[in-house]
């Protein structure tokens, strides 16, 4: 098969659509393999939409990142 066919070069996903595709994998919805192929990912940019999510999405919602309030 012809891997051009299979390139998300001219593809964009949106935030939402991101969230939506790593939430079926947190899920156990979906596998790996299978998201890849349902929606022509490479493995490439799965780790790299996890690590966004995991250094964008997650650290501003964990508790234990949030600076506390100075005392005057």
């Amino acid at each position: 098969m012809n891997e051009l066919l299979f390139s998300t070069a001219n593809r964009y996903f949106s935030v939402p659509e991101k969230l939506h595709i790593l939430g079926e994998l947190a899920e156990d919805l979906l596998t790996d393999v299978q998201a890849i192929d349902i929606y022509q990912l490479s493995p490439k940019l799965l780790r790299a939409w996890r690590k966004w999510r995991h250094q964008h999405i997650l650290k501003k919602h964990n508790p234990r990142t949030v600076s506390k309030p100075k005392k005057s």
